[in-house]
C-alpha cells in the first residue's frame, strides 16, 4: 500500500507540469532553480541488541559535512512542484562509538526528495513529498580495536593477508582488508512519505521569511558489507541486512529576498530528527566464526539521527 502510495505521488508530481503546460503553457508557470552550499552536522546514536554478546553494544558520532544542495521549483496559481536533491562532498571524519566501527570513521549523506504544494489561505501553504535519504559509515581499519579507556590488549590477533581467517582482536573494517574484500562500510536508508505546512511573511522590499514543519513516516534499512564476497565465509548470514520503520520531524526556518528582476539569494535553517527501529531474524548463525552452524539468532537495532543544516545559495526567476 506504501508503495502504490509513494509511485502515485511521484507520478502525479512529475505528469503535474505536463497538464498545467497543457492548459496554460510554460509562460504561466515560474521557474525558481537554486544553488547553494550547505553545512551539514549529523549526530548518530546507536542500541545494537544481539544473541552474542560480542555484537552487542551502543555508541555515537557527531560529523561536519559540507554538502551541495540544488533544488527546482514550478508555481503554477495557487500549486507548486518541487524537486531538491543534496550530496556531501567532502570525506568528513570523526572518532566514532558506533558498534562495528570503534576507529576514525568517514561520513557520506545523500538526500533527494520531491514535494507537492498547495497555497490554501494567504499565506499558508500545505504539502507532502516523498524522500530518500542515506548515510554511509566507513570506518577505518584498526587492530587491536580497544574500546575508549580500556587497556591495549598486548599481542593482538590482527590476521594475515588474504590467509586464514579475519582478524580476532581488530574491528570489522580490519576483517575486510585482511581478507582482501570490498572496504567496509554501513549504510541507513530511510525512504517514505512525508507531509506538512508552512506560512510565509512578506516584507515588501525586503524579502520573505518563512517557517515549516513536516512529518515524516518511512521504510528503514541498516546493511553491512562484513565478510561479503569471502569464500571462506559464504552462505553464513555475518553481514547486517536490517529492516524497519523510522519516524521523524523536520523543522524549518528560510530568508529569501531578490537581488535583481531574475536573481534572488536564501538563506535556511532545517533540523530533521528520524528514530528508526530494525530487526533481523534468521537461521544457522554460527555462534563463533569457527563453528559451521547455530540456533536461531535475532538482532535488533535502535538508531537516532539528528541532522542540522545551515544553508546559502542563489536562487533564479523565470
Amino acid at each position: 500500500m506504501k508503495k502504490n502510495l509513494q509511485a502515485g505521488l511521484i507520478a502525479t508530481t512529475l505528469i503535474l507540469p505536463t497538464t498545467l503546460m497543457a492548459e496554460g503553457g510554460f509562460s504561466d508557470i515560474t521557474w525558481v532553480p537554486q544553488a547553494g552550499v550547505q553545512m551539514k552536522t549529523l549526530e548518530f546514536e546507536q542500541k545494537l541488541k544481539a544473541s552474542t554478546q560480542s555484537e552487542s553494544g551502543e555508541g555515537s558520532l557527531k560529523v561536519e559535512m559540507p554538502t551541495l544542495s540544488a533544488s527546482l521549483t514550478g508555481v503554477y496559481q495557487q500549486f507548486y512542484v518541487s524537486l531538491k536533491y543534496e550530496d556531501s562532498f567532502d570525506d568528513a571524519s570523526a572518532d566514532s562509538t558506533v558498534p562495528n566501527t570503534e576507529s576514525e570513521t568517514k561520513m557520506e549523506r545523500t538526500d533527494y526528495s520531491i514535494t507537492l504544494g498547495y497555497n490554501i489561505y494567504e499565506n499558508m501553504n500545505i504539502f507532502v513529498g516523498y524522500m530518500d535519504g542515506e548515510t554511509t559509515l566507513r570506518p577505518v581499519p584498526r587492530c587491536p580495536a580497544s574500546a575508549p579507556g580500556t587497556a591495549i590488549k598486548p599481542n593482538p590477533v590482527c590476521g594475515v593477508g588474504g590467509v586464514g581467517l579475519p582478524s580476532v582482536d581488530g574491528n570489522k573494517a580490519q576483517d575486510n582488508t585482511v581478507l582482501l574484500l570490498d572496504d567496509y562500510e554501513q549504510k541507513y536508508k530511510e525512504d517514505g512519505l512525508f507531509a506538512g505546512m508552512s506560512y510565509v511573511w512578506r516584507f515588501e522590499d525586503y524579502g520573505n521569511l518563512s517557517v515549516s514543519a513536516a512529518y515524516a513516516h518511512l521504510e528503514a534499512t541498516y546493511t553491512d558489507n562484513w565478510l561479503v564476497g569471502s569464500p571462506e565465509f559464504a552462505n553464513r548470514p555475518f553481514a547486517f541486512d536490517f529492516e524497519g520503520d523510522a519516524d521523524g520531524l523536520s523543522l524549518g526556518l528560510n530568508w529569501s529576498a531578490a537581488l535583481t528582476d531574475h536573481v534572488g539569494y536564501y538563506f535556511d535553517l532545517r533540523r530533521q530528527s528520524y528514530d528508526m527501529t530494525a530487526t533481523q531474524s534468521f537461521e544457522g548463525r554460527p555462534a563463533n566464526i569457527t563453528d559451521p552452524a547455530g540456533a536461531l539468532q535475532t538482532r535488533r537495532v535502535e538508531t537516532e539521527e539528528t541532522i542540522t543544516a545551515y544553508t546559502a545559495g542563489i536562487q533564479w526567476y523565470f
